[in-house]
């Protein structure tokens, strides 16, 4: 039973990446038609990004969309914006998958001709495998470390 849960949770996050990336990519023209008519009001995404028309606010510091150079997603869910000079103004722990409002961050995206880019997340999946991998390490030394003060 647990598994199952497990298993549909990680569908759903599979299945809530694919629809940003589609978002992201021109295959809704229909959803940035009903967008233009309504206009997108001013919202948060996540907790250290405002959007307001044109601007958006990252860490403090505001920028216009046209001072964008991309916006990445990769396939693990995180998401990246980058300056015109290639520096990334802010990574995957102020906006990812879980990020507040982060659909109509990619319809602004959108409406705002930033380019979007879908990239692996390879790099991700490694760095959650030598996070693994460390914990069980020093798990294994605290329980050697625990058996030579007891046995020793």
């Amino acid at each position: 039973m647990k598994t199952n849960n497990i298993l549909q949770a990680e569908d759903m996050r599979y299945a809530k990446i694919q629809r940003l990336i589609d978002l992201l990519c021109p295959k809704e023209q229909n959803i940035l038609e009903v967008l233009a008519e309504d206009g997108i009001s001013p919202f948060d995404v996540g907790k250290r990004i405002k959007v307001d028309g044109k601007n958006i606010r990252i860490k403090n510091r505001d920028y216009i969309a046209a001072e964008l150079q991309r916006v990445t997603i990769n396939t693990e869910g995180s998401m990246a914006i980058y300056d015109r000079n290639g520096r990334k103004l802010c990574g995957s722990m102020d906006l990812n998958v879980s990020s507040k409002n982060v659909e109509l961050f990619c319809l602004w995206v959108r409406e705002n001709n930033v380019p979007a880019e879908v990239v692996s997340g390879t790099r991700e999946r490694i760095f959650q495998w030598c996070v693994l991998a460390v914990v069980v390490l020093l798990r294994i030394v605290y329980k050697a470390l625990k058996i030579i003060n007891n046995g020793g």
